[in-house]
C-alpha cells in the first residue's frame, strides 16, 4: 500500500453536543489553537506521507469549501494595500475549491483534497459510499473528523496488510472523566489517579479498508451499525491496538482538553505550529 492511497475524512456530522461552536460551522472546523480540527487531522497523515484526501462534507459544507478556497488568508499573515486602483493582497493566490493542490504554510509537504458535499442527513457509511468514485487504490484509509492521536500510520497499514482482513479499526483506551480511587479495607485511600485510561478498548477511528468493502456498504446504516458490525460477524475486521495518545472532541470539555495540550506546546499528534 503506497502513500497515494486515499484518506477519507468524515466531516459531515451536525456536532449537536458542541452547539456552542457548531451553530455557525461544522465540528471539523472548530479550532484547536490556530487551526481547525480538520487541519490537525490532515497533519497527522501528511507528516507520515499520506496526502491524498477526500473530505466527505455535509453540514455547512460551504464553510469547509470557503476555508480552503481562502486557505492562505486563514493560515498566515498577509499584507493588504487599498488605493484608487483597488485592493491588493500580497502573497495570496486564489485556488479552486475542489481538487485544490497547494502547500500548507504550516507544513512543508504538499497535499491534495477533493471536497465532496455528501448531504446533511447522510449516514457515516453513506458518506463513504458517496465518494466511491474518487477511490482508486486497492486499500484506502478513513477517519472521523473529530479525533486526534499520535498514531503510527505505517504500523497501522502494515498490520492491516498482514492481517489480510477487509478492514482494520484502531482500538484505543478511552480517557476517564473522573479520578480513580484505590480504597483499602479500613476506608483509607491508598492511591488517587487523576482521570486514568479505561482498561477497555473502544473504536478510535483511523481505519484501513480494502476497496471491495465499498460493494458491501448499506448506506441506510451508520458505519458502526452496518459495515463494522457485519465485518466483525464475518471475522473480517481486525483491531490495531494503539496505547498512545488519543482524544476525541464530542463536547466543549474535550475541546478544552485539546486546546490545553496545544497551548502548553504539548500537542503529541502534530507538528503544526
Amino acid at each position: 500500500m503506497d502513500n497515494s492511497a486515499e484518506v477519507i475524512i468524515l466531516a459531515g456530522g451536525l456536532g449537536t453536543r458542541l452547539q456552542e461552536e457548531t451553530t455557525l460551522k461544522p465540528k471539523p472546523m472548530v479550532k484547536i489553537g490556530r487551526y481547525p480540527m480538520l487541519l490537525h487531522i490532515m497533519s497527522i497523515y501528511i507528516d507520515q506521507g499520506f496526502s491524498n484526501f477526500i473530505i466527505s462534507a455535509g453540514y455547512k459544507a460551504e464553510v469547509i469549501r470557503e476555508y480552503f478556497r481562502d486557505f492562505e488568508l486563514h493560515s498566515k499573515d498577509v499584507e493588504v494595500t487599498h488605493d484608487n486602483h483597488g485592493t491588493i493582497i500580497s502573497n495570496y493566490t486564489k485556488n479552486k475549491i475542489i481538487n485544490l493542490k497547494t502547500e500548507l504554510s504550516a507544513l512543508s509537504k504538499p497535499w491534495h483534497i477533493n471536497i465532496v458535499d455528501t448531504g446533511i442527513q447522510t449516514t457515516t457509511a453513506g458518506r463513504i459510499l458517496s465518494v466511491k468514485q474518487f477511490i482508486k487504490s486497492e486499500h484506502f484509509m478513513c477517519t472521523y473528523g473529530d479525533g486526534l492521536a499520535d498514531i503510527n500510520l505505517k504500523k497501522l497499514v502494515d498490520f492491516h496488510l498482514t492481517q489480510n482482513t477487509l478492514g482494520t479499526v484502531t482500538a484505543v483506551h478511552p480517557p476517564s472523566r473522573f479520578g480513580e480511587l484505590q480504597i483499602q479495607d479500613n476506608g483509607t485511600v491508598s492511591s488517587f489517579q487523576e482521570k486514568p485510561l479505561s482498561n477497555s478498548y473502544i473504536n478510535g477511528g483511523f481505519f484501513v479498508f480494502k476497496k471491495e468493502v465499498l460493494n458491501q456498504i448499506d448506506d441506510s446504516k451508520t458505519l458502526e451499525e452496518g459495515l463494522l458490525s457485519d465485518l466483525s460477524i464475518r471475522q473480517q475486521l481486525s483491531a490495531y491496538i494503539h496505547n498512545g495518545f488519543w482524544q476525541n472532541m464530542d463536547t466543549v470539555r474535550e475541546m478544552n482538553i485539546l486546546n490545553s495540550h496545544w497551548h502548553s506546546n504539548a500537542a503529541p499528534w502534530t507538528n503544526l505550529k
